[in-house]
């Protein structure tokens, strides 16, 4: 019972990753609402990622330790964003166009600021507990592997 709890769990919070994915790609446009290169450059990064990973199943934690790494990871990342969303790039629009651009940047950011973290949160706990499911039983991991065809070195 407590491993078929820990799958249902698991595999909703991996939902719930995916429509806040989703709505945080609606509220933004697709991340189009500035034209810095950073941006830029984290968008084709984060587009080659999702074009890679056919799954938010497709690479797995080997265990709990694993797990609470990636959860870290995927935690620290997107509230990096968030950051440089609602921080970094409204003071540049400030500096090249004044107060006008920096309030409407500041508006723009709101949903990223709202999303991201929520995102990376929810990551992070499926990373965690698939760490944790795949720590107690190794065969779930290796079915999955097969499964969604992980190309994660062993």
């Amino acid at each position: 019972m407590a491993m078929e709890t820990l799958n249902l769990t698991s595999k909703l919070v991996g939902q719930t990753q995916i429509i806040l994915e989703a709505v945080d790609e609606v509220m933004t446009g697709n991340n189009n609402f500035n034209t810095s290169n950073f941006n830029s450059t984290f968008n084709a990064q984060q587009q080659q990622q999702q074009q890679q990973q056919i799954s938010n199943r497709a690479s797995q934690p080997e265990n709990v330790a694993e797990g609470v790494q990636n959860a870290i990871e995927s935690l620290t990342k997107e509230l990096k964003t968030a950051a440089y969303t609602i921080i970094a790039i409204p003071v540049r629009e400030y500096q090249n166009t004044g107060t006008g651009g920096a309030v409407k940047q500041v508006i723009r950011a709101v949903p990223v600021a709202v999303f991201r973290p929520m995102i990376g949160l929810s990551v992070g706990l499926n990373q965690a507990l698939l760490g944790l499911r795949n720590e107690i039983q190794q065969n779930k991991k290796l079915e999955e592997d097969l499964k969604y065809k992980s190309n994660k070195p062993k």
